[in-house]
Formats: structure tokens, sequence, C-alpha cells
């Protein structure tokens, strides 16, 4: 959680198909026993770098579960990236439906 504090912009945000959620929310629901997850396994990603920004696409597969619903699945998204004082943080994912 530590890790994935630091590496998250403070403003970061996250649209996918259930909705907008931000740092704080996404942090506070994988601290949360609402979110469970069995196994992550990431696909290729690929990251493109321009300047200050980064994009970075990927899948990943996982078996997980909300709140006891089922949300296992094959996943891709969008990471974006920017530099900030010398350290690169992830200011946006997008996961399509």
């Amino acid at each position: 959680m530590a890790t994935l504090g630091r590496l998250l912009a403070d403003d970061w945000v996250y649209q996918g198909p259930g909705g907008t959620q931000t740092k704080a929310q996404a942090l506070a629901a994988l601290k949360s026993d609402d979110q469970s997850f069995d196994f992550i396994k990431l696909g290729d990603m690929k990251v493109r770098v321009f300047g200050d920004t980064a994009i970075v696409t990927g899948s990943e597969d996982e078996k997980s579960s909300y709140k006891g619903k089922d949300t296992s699945g094959h996943y891709l998204w969008i990471d974006v990236f920017v530099k900030r004082q010398g350290h690169w943080l992830d200011v946006a994912r997008r996961a399509p439906p």
C-alpha cells in the first residue's frame, strides 16, 4: 500500500466500468474488506515516452471480488505517467468496459 501510495499522484483519477475514483477512494477500497484479489497476472505492457509524459498500455487477468460479487476477468487498461520533480507519477488510469 505504501508503494502504491507513492506511485499514484495526489490528483490521480481512475475511470472504468464502475465510474470514477480518486486516489483516496482507491486506497481506501484496497484497505477495506470489500475488495479481494486471489491473483493478478499482468500481460504485456507497452510504454511510450513523450518528454515528461508516458503512456503505458497493458492487460491483466485476475481472480477478484468486490463486496462478494465476482469481478474476475481479463482487463485492458491505459495509464498516464508524468515526471514531476524528478519522479514518475501515475496521474490517470482508464479501464474500458
